[in-house]
């Protein structure tokens, strides 16, 4: 026996009670041995005058369990619950439930069943008091009711949940079966045969989350078994044993289908309102909607000429971000399907501006009044979206798109609009233009033991070649976990392996992987990599003629992403320098390119940039190859679909910051085994070939520290000597948060100190081999559960871990900041990174002139480029 979870609605699930609950609902049963035990408990909902109709079904119901009794002995237990008050007084409902029960303890129940009917008959058509007086004289009923039973009744209805007035619920061995209708004018009796079938499934071993029932305990089948297992040596009654014998199929049934779920990429608890529309019930919002006032009722009825398939209920705050997107869906759902909808309007109070965009909603074709009709006529071409918004002083707006999960999206015009930085002041009208560029795959691979393929790099090799799609890689890294993602255009392909391991081979799928359906894949794709134990050399050639064994297609369409860098003096250096750096907006965009120039002035070494595409804008994806041609360097443009699984951002400068430090590990070709992280505002004034040559002694990554106290190593900083020089900027002295509060009682106890993350290096061959790309995750997948935590996201996260993964503190001067650090260390400064002062209140781009008078140089260099490239400059 079981219920499901506390909620108040139904479910198909499992979740073992107790023994000792059942024993005290059931009371004293007298059951002897069999070959079928099994206990049910019927769960009732709150009768009264008006619904003693419907009890009629309660009586079928008795009836055919009264049958099923009498063909099986007494090894099937059933006991009712009613839901009612614990009061002193018996209720109406307690009295009924005491009146069922009592007959299922005569030994002439069906004579009993019969009386009832009667009463109840009788009692239909008079009063509460009275109908209560005749059911206590004809049940024999003492003016109290036994608390011990009233208090089980109401412990199962706190462990099943809230079921409504005139319905019925039978749970048999931890599965809940129903809640059925008792008034509804045509319902199917319950028989016989349907409780014998019941328990032929649950309890015979005929589920198959359960079976094979033989394999497991011969021919006497599972009943047999766990009944011999459970009652040897320990001379327990036939009472007990049934009782703990429902109580273990129940533990048994619901481990199986959580295994079921987990293998299958589903949830093991079951949606409760899905259940609910499926079974009759009302679901909870339609509740909530009926006893709601009608001031706070909205409605659109459905056309009553034409068949209406759905009704839904809703329950929204309309000052939220889900009822933004909730209402242009729900009247879709009404013009196209002739849905009837109910909405429940549920304001909240309000703690901040509880609306911070626009939205409108971009359909395939517009609802119209045709419904889906109107696809006949369709021609082919998405509505275009328009947003008229007022003006407002000194607000800066931002275009984003919000698609399905599996869809990566590009804008590919805009002008010379900045969808970064949009101002309602002006009044030029912006068109912005988006392409669906590929899907992304999901997925999850294990080696043939079944722990994860840890380390793999899979690819999608297109089964009819196409042209290069211009990404620079659709390769993965599985990680620590088993999860991967890959991305592709709509196609067949073959899911391959780049650079395995000796004898390394994909196992599963053997068949191609589809990208058919622009939805996406509706499950994740399970991998299976690895060498069989089984496999030789003459037997692992597999069949040519089958998808996935031959590697033909491997070698021919599976292209290795560039990694070679370009421009410097190769007789002064030869190896790539590889550069990441992200930037979202044509103002970081500007600042970005001129950060590259500055690299490119100061080495020799060939150089390979690495860029976020997922926030660059049209324009600078246009400029990007002339940039390169023409100062000197390679690009390689990546992205990175946010896991599912992994708690996401909504402010677009989070998921920024986020993606500087959580994906590390996923971002780069294995050949790639070094990169410099550089901010886009920053102007480099030194070989970074040294920072790219610094020994990290074990560390995976290497930071600079803010600026502080520190020793005057070889005169860095002038004639001060060889003590201690504090090199911070005393004008800021009570914005140094690392120096207070958390961070310094999180840091300061183990020596560690707190680094800037504007610039670092990483050794990737070390990060990959420590899992830190894992670890990165899952701290910020615990920190996150507040939303207040790790205010600087790119930051914070790398600090507070520095107890599970070191950081190498880089020279001071190879990151100054006017914010933090003092105007005598700047001229020792190897880089300028243009943070945000917090006392003085200037523009990015103003700052940058002003602290570094090359950046005007840089910047009057590369708008000459571009003009005679033909794009256009904004000033």
């Amino acid at each position: 026996f079981g219920s499901t979870s506390s909620s108040s609605s139904a479910g198909s699930s499992y979740s073992p009670l107790p023994s000792s609950l059942v024993k005290n609902l059931i009371g004293k049963t007298e059951a002897s041995k069999g070959t079928t035990p099994a206990v049910h408990v019927l769960v009732l909902g709150s009768l009264s005058v008006e619904a003693l109709p419907g009890v009629q079904a309660v009586l079928d119901t008795y009836s055919a369990y009264l049958e099923r009794t009498s063909r099986a002995g007494k090894d099937t237990v059933l006991k009712v619950a009613v839901q009612g008050a614990c009061s002193s007084e018996a209720s109406l409902s307690t009295a009924i439930a005491a009146c069922l029960n009592g007959i299922m303890g005569e030994e002439v129940a069906w004579d009993a069943l019969m009386a009832l009917a009667q009463i109840l008959g009788t009692a239909t058509n008079q009063s509460d008091s009275e109908s209560l007086q005749l059911l206590k004289e004809s049940c024999g009923l003492s003016k109290t009711l036994e608390v011990a039973t009233c208090a089980a009744h109401r412990e199962v209805f706190e462990l099943v949940g809230t079921v409504l007035p005139d319905s019925l619920t039978v749970i048999l061995n931890g599965k809940k079966f129903g809640p059925i209708g008792l008034l509804k004018k045509e319902y199917v009796p319950l028989e016989a045969s349907h409780i014998t079938l019941l328990e032929d499934i649950e309890v015979g071993g005929l589920n198959p989350l359960t079976g094979p029932s033989k394999a497991q305990f011969g021919t006497k089948g599972i009943m047999a078994g766990l009944r011999s297992a459970l009652t040897k040596g320990g001379g327990k009654s036939d009472e007990d044993q049934i009782l703990r014998l429902s109580y273990a199929l129940s533990v048994r049934s619901r481990a199986a289908e959580q295994v079921h779920a987990i293998q299958h990429g589903g949830d093991d608890d079951e949606d409760d309102d899905d259940a609910s529309s499926t079974t009759g019930r009302p679901a909870v919002a339609e509740q909530t909607f009926q006893s709601a006032p009608e001031s706070l009722k909205l409605r659109l009825e459905p056309i009553a000429s034409e068949s209406a398939p759905l009704q839904i209920y809703a329950i929204m705050d309309t000052l939220s971000q889900d009822a933004q997107r909730l209402l242009p869906l729900l009247r879709s759902l009404h013009l196209e399907l002739n849905a009837g909808v109910a909405i429940v309007l549920r304001p909240v109070p309000l703690v901040s501006v509880p609306l911070l965009s626009y939205y409108r909603p971009a359909p395939l074709v517009a609802p119209t009044e045709q419904g889906l009709k109107g696809l006949l006529t369709w021609n082919g071409r998405a509505p275009n979206i328009k947003f008229d918004v007022p003006a407002r002083s000194h607000q800066i707006l931002s275009m984003q798109l919000r698609t399905p999960a599996a869809w990566l999206c590009s804008p590919t015009e805009a002008g010379d609009a900045d969808l970064d930085s949009l101002s309602p002041d002006s009044l030029d009208f912006v068109r912005a233009k988006y392409v669906l560029e590929s899907l992304f795959v999901e997925g999850w691979a294990m080696a043939p033991n079944g722990r994860p393929a840890a380390g793999r790099h899979l690819a999608l090799a297109p089964l009819f070649p196409r042209a290069s799609s211009g990404s620079s890689s659709q390769d993965s890294v599985v990680v620590k976990s088993g999860y991967f993602q890959l991305r592709a255009p709509p196609g067949l392909y073959q899911l391959t392996l780049r650079q395995p391991e000796k004898d390394d081979r994909v196992i599963r799928p053997r068949n191609a992987v589809g990208l058919l359906d622009v939805a996406g894949r509706s499950t994740p794709l399970e991998v299976t990599v690895g060498r069989l134990e089984e496999d030789s050399a003459g037997s692992s050639q597999g069949d040519e003629n089958e998808v996935g064994g031959s590697t033909d297609i491997e070698a021919a369409d599976v292209v290795e992403p560039p990694v070679e860098g370009a421009g410097g003096d190769p007789s002064k250096c030869s190896e790539t320098i590889h550069i990441f750096s992200v930037a979202s907006g044509h103002r970081y965009e500007r600042l970005l390119r001129i950060m590259i120039m500055s690299v490119r002035q100061h080495t020799s070494c060939p150089l390979r940039v690495w860029l976020v595409d997922n926030f660059l804008s049209p324009k600078f994806r246009q400029v990007l190859p002339t940039l390169a041609a023409e100062v000197g360097f390679a690009v390689s443009r990546m992205t990175y679909k946010w896991p599912s699984w992994l708690r996401a951002q909504s402010e677009k400068q989070r998921v920024i910051w986020a993606y500087k430090i959580l994906f590390l590990d996923v971002f780069f070709p294995k050949q790639v085994e070094r990169v410099l992280f550089i901010d886009a505002d920053q102007i480099v004034r030194s070989d970074i070939r040294e920072l790219w040559t610094t020994d990290l002694q074990g560390a995976v990554y290497g930071f600079v520290p803010f600026c502080s106290t520190t020793k005057n190593a070889g005169g860095m900083f002038g004639s001060w000597g060889s003590a201690e020089v504090d090199i911070r900027n005393p004008e800021t002295t009570g914005f140094r948060f690392w120096e207070q509060g958390f961070w310094q009682r999180h840091l300061s106890s183990s020596g560690k100190v707190y680094h800037i993350s504007a610039l670092f290096v990483v050794d990737l061959v070390a990060f990959r081999k420590r899992a830190a790309g894992d670890i990165l995750r899952e701290v910020y997948q615990q920190l996150t559960e507040d939303p207040h935590s790790l205010a600087n996201l790119d930051q914070d996260l790398p600090n507070y871990v520095q107890h599970q993964l070191p950081i190498f503190s880089l020279p001071p001067e190879w990151l100054w900041c006017e914010s933090w650090c003092s105007e005598e260390s700047k001229a020792r400064a190897k880089t300028i990174d243009m943070c945000q002062n917090p006392v003085k209140k200037e523009g990015k781009l103003q700052q940058a002139r002003r602290i570094a008078p090359e950046w005007t140089k840089y910047d009057e260099k590369l708008e000459a480029i571009m003009t005679k490239a033909g794009f256009h400059v904004a000033g």
